[in-house]
């Protein structure tokens, strides 16, 4: 197996099992779920979370001689971000690493960096950056521009950035932890643009040590903070809290078909490479 595709979940896999559903045949009696889509290209399905990526990942490295990782999935954005956008990683970071306060409120360490620094894995981000100049994708459904409309993003096509991903084990969400996170992305990478997922860092950092290549593309499938439309209407109503603008616009997002759309983005780029490698 040369190269193995990564996902968290069965639906972010849907993509790539469908386009090799002729050939696919997964491994019985494995933890995690893996399949075969040809004799040198496998997808493994882990879990989400760091820990479930990293151990399940592990498992299939011990069995099967590795060449090179593609992660690809979903994460939450920031408002210079559009839904559908898509990330390759330049950068992982660890967002987990700080302390809660009983108030709510969150203090980071410093945030733990794992950088795709192998002459491989750059080679890997420039590949995908040609092939992204290349990949034609579907023009952001009319449901999903109105909520991109919300935080003035007007563009209905998707752009194809690189930049950091920070990677916890939580949802990413609110104004004020945007802002923050923004602030330290800017100020260590100058990026001003940023993903939030649940594996990426974990799965850069299982790599790094086993000196593997690895290329990671997420797409945006919803805002890190909730839309102002929400945050207007409920102004007046107390007994709507933050967390509940949250959570409403999270299921906003998906409603709209922001999930799937992302899902989509993502694999699209990746099987675009695929099928200039063969």
């Amino acid at each position: 197996m040369k190269t193995l595709i990564v996902t968290a979940s069965e639906i972010e896999a849907e993509p790539i099992k469908n386009y090799f559903s002729q050939s696919l045949y997964k491994s019985l009696g494995t933890q995690p779920n893996l399949y075969f889509l040809s004799d040198e290209l496998g997808l493994c399905v882990t879990g989400v979370g760091k820990i479930n990526s990293l151990i399940n990942t592990q498992l299939v490295l011990e069995k099967y001689n590795v060449e090179q990782i593609v992660v690809l999935g979903i994460g939450g954005g920031p408002p210079s971000l559009k839904i559908g956008d898509v990330c390759i990683a330049t950068s992982t970071l660890d967002g987990d690493i700080g302390y809660f306060f009983d108030n709510g409120e969150r203090e980071r360490l410093k945030f733990p960096v794992s950088s795709l620094t192998q002459e491989t894995s750059h080679k890997l981000i420039e590949q995908f950056k040609k092939v992204a100049e290349r990949t034609k994708f579907e023009e952001i459904p009319r449901e999903i521009q109105d909520l991109n409309q919300e935080f003035q993003n007007t563009e209905n096509q998707v752009s194809v950035l690189e930049g950091p991903i920070v990677t916890g084990d939580c949802f990413y969400h609110g104004s004020r932890l945007s802002k923050y996170t923004g602030n330290l992305i800017k100020e260590k990478f100058g990026a001003k643009h940023w993903l939030t997922d649940m594996e990426s860092h974990a799965l850069v950092s299982l790599a790094n040590s086993k000196d593997i290549p690895i290329l990671v593309v997420k797409a945006m499938s919803n805002y890190d903070q909730p839309f102002p439309s929400l945050i207007n209407k409920d102004e007046d109503d107390s007994q709507s809290s933050e967390a509940e603008k949250r959570t409403e616009s999270i299921r906003k997002s998906f409603k709209a078909g922001g999930l799937n759309y992302a899902i989509n983005n993502s694999a699209k780029l990746v099987l675009s490479w695929l099928k200039e490698k063969t």
